[in-house]
């Protein structure tokens, strides 16, 4: 079937991020060990949550501290954890832009209410490229969960089998192909060589 949708994911596809950024910025604020805090298994569960919208940003900084024994105010937490957030790929936003002549776009980015916060007051903020968009920590789930592919589905009026979703981690591939939602992972790729497989899969461009 001929491919008539496309969802992206924000972080790594679209939006260029790296937490190496963010793990600096708290440690020039004198929080040392905040890398074992954010990458430690033990912890996962509280970021799960966070990005589920089920923990607030204040409980979410207070443990930090907690653990830390930090002393650092609100605005430098949020100021450290945002640095992860680079900038929107401009190219991204052409080619989607150009996508949109032939796909319907659409957006699910796991998130959280501090990092929403930040990048809608942006100038690069780029959501209105899309015709409709999941946030995490809006509904409460998360990729690789089944149910943020499905309420998409649902709420866009589209089927799996003529979309196809583009993600930078494969846990997420692997759920929304369990949907029969076709895939593209995003890694060791550029912008243009992923408009070229879409365009490839939609039978808009042939091989030569």
């Amino acid at each position: 079937m001929k491919i008539k949708n496309i969802i992206f994911d924000l972080g790594n596809v679209v939006l260029k991020t790296d937490i190496t950024k963010t793990i600096q910025r708290f440690q020039e604020y004198g929080i040392a060990n905040i890398k074992d805090l954010l990458l430690s298994e033990e912890n996962i569960g509280l970021y799960y949550n966070f990005e589920c919208g089920k923990v607030t940003a204040e409980y979410f900084r207070d443990y930090v501290r907690e653990k830390t024994n930090a002393s650092i105010s609100n605005s430098e937490f949020d100021e450290a954890w945002n640095n992860m957030l680079l900038e929107v790929d401009s190219d991204a936003v052409k080619i989607i832009y150009a996508l949109k002549k032939h796909f319907r776009c659409f957006l699910i980015s796991n998130t959280n209410i501090i990092h929403y916060d930040y990048l809608r007051k942006q100038p690069y903020w780029c959501i209105n490229l899309f015709e409709r968009w999941l946030f995490s920590h809006q509904i409460e789930c998360r990729k690789p969960d089944s149910r943020i592919f499905t309420l998409m589905l649902q709420l866009a009026d589209i089927k799996p089998e003529v979309t196809v979703f583009v993600d930078d981690m494969q846990i997420n591939i692997d759920a929304a192909n369990l949907l029969n939602i076709n895939t593209i992972l995003y890694q060791d790729m550029n912008f243009a060589e992923l408009e070229t497989k879409i365009l490839l899969m939609a039978h808009i461009l042939k091989k030569i």
